[in-house]
């Protein structure tokens, strides 16, 4: 039976046991996505707490498609050097680092990306909230599937172990899925197999890019939780392909910025709200050969258990509980079992939107 503290590897890549921190915007990079002496503080203390793999939080593989305040970036060589004293720093407390690549699309915000024109699979609202983004053109997408190759690459050179594509949460790979933002009718729009094409050509692209041996995971929507959005039995189905394609490991993730309260990190008022996309993760998990993450409430050591040992889950992601508790899977393995102590408020959104970056502010107002 599997445990939740035993060695297992995501392709060539070998963790030191089933738990991984799931990125989330960090908003603790400079201005043009470069590394900082917080990014890199806060990656050693994940480290210290021995997750078995960090996910970086997403980086933008083209200027244009910056997102919120203080995202990282990959894209070009200069900033991606920045990220190497991070790596190391990770390595050097025996952790495994995997970097999260994205593109904002519809998502992007003209207020960080130098005034970039916002572009998506069609017109949209833009994270300002205002009608603005334009539909893509065919050499467009052609060049920004080329972007993620390149951030990929760079991740590659830099130290990274692995790399986490961003298909999920209504980013650009999410909105070329979904039928709720994608309206398009040429080839890249309409048909599952068409709203499919642009995630086939990113993963082709990548994996020519970084080889054969080198570790690719997505983190996918599962499901978009919006009347006309992307529905979970096209969700498995796009699991489906991805491992058809060569993909090593899946991050079942759901909902977008629009889904109002199934969003992506929702609010946990009860033992009942936790462990919110179980059965998503299950549908993908019985339809896929290749290594399954589950996220989505997680707060109990004997609910991790659970996705193991009895829903056959490979591995475990959490987010926000690492926001509080770096430590949590160290304590946890040293016995104390308790419940993390991430109460699930979300006001640690506020100080990503207010940009002083990641960290618990419940537990800055009780200090």
């Amino acid at each position: 039976m599997p445990s939740l503290f035993e060695s297992t590897n995501i392709g060539s890549l070998r963790l030191s046991n089933r738990f991984i921190r799931s990125a989330t915007w960090m908003a603790m990079a400079e201005p043009d996505g470069s590394c900082t002496s917080r990014l890199i503080e806060c990656c050693k203390e994940l480290a210290d707490g021995e997750i078995g793999l960090i996910i970086s939080g997403f980086a933008f593989v083209s200027r244009e498609g910056q997102g919120p305040p203080g995202m990282a970036g990959l894209h070009t060589d200069a900033v991606a050097e920045t990220f190497g004293e991070l790596v190391a720093a990770v390595h050097a407390r025996g952790g495994r680092i995997a970097a999260q690549i994205a593109h904002c699309g519809i998502r992007s915000s003209a207020r960080c990306n130098e005034g970039l024109e916002i572009l998506g699979p069609s017109e949209g609202l833009t994270r300002e909230g205002e009608i603005g983004g334009r539909a893509l053109l065919i050499p467009e997408i052609d060049r920004i599937v080329s972007d993620f190759a390149a951030a990929a690459r760079r991740a590659q050179q830099v130290g990274f172990d692995a790399v986490q594509l961003h298909f999920a949460h209504g980013y650009l790979g999410s909105q070329f899925l979904s039928p709720y933002y994608n309206r398009r009718s040429d080839e890249y729009g309409g048909s599952f197999e068409n709203r499919f094409r642009f995630l086939k050509e990113v993963y082709k692209a990548v994996r020519l890019a970084v080889g054969r041996e080198y570790p690719v995971m997505a983190k996918l929507n599962s499901e978009d939780f919006i009347e006309g959005g992307l529905s979970l039995d096209d969700g498995v189905r796009a699991a489906l392909e991805l491992e058809r394609l060569g993909l090593d490991m899946i991050e079942v993730s759901g909902g977008t910025a629009d889904s109002g309260q199934l969003g992506p990190s929702r609010a946990l008022k009860c033992k009942e709200d936790e462990l919110y996309l179980l059965e998503n993760a299950r549908r993908i998990r019985d339809a896929i050969a290749i290594p399954v993450a589950a996220v989505g409430g997680i707060r109990r050591f004997e609910d991790a258990v659970r996705l193991v040992e009895v829903e056959r889950i490979d591995y475990v992601s959490l987010s926000r509980p690492f926001i509080r508790e770096p430590h949590l899977i160290r304590r946890w393995k040293g016995g104390d079992r308790s419940v993390a102590r991430c109460e699930s408020c979300r006001r640690c959104f506020r100080t990503h939107l207010e940009g002083r970056g990641t960290f618990c502010a419940k537990d800055v107002s009780s200090s």
